[in-house]
């Protein structure tokens, strides 16, 4: 099996945590770097705007039809 690393945190007002799988950020033809950067980009925005779901924004950023993994997302938001 494998063995993650805990840790422990407090989310400040305004703070988001994200978890997702490698299946959000990775597609046919493009490195995982790029898939992280429009991910976090998309997320970004989406915080800043403030009226704006994080999580229609990741979930839309994702290259539909590429992937060929199952994605999870999970988003926290205090």
């Amino acid at each position: 099996g494998v063995t993650f690393a805990r840790t422990h945190g407090t989310l400040s007002m305004g703070d988001a945590l994200m978890i997702y799988s490698d299946g959000i950020i990775e597609s046919r033809g493009h490195d995982l770097s790029e898939g992280t950067d429009r991910m976090l980009g998309a997320a970004s925005e989406a915080m800043i705007r403030r009226g704006d779901s994080v999580a229609d924004a990741v979930v839309s950023s994702a290259r539909s039809g590429e992937a060929d993994d199952r994605a999870v997302f999970v988003i926290v938001r205090s």
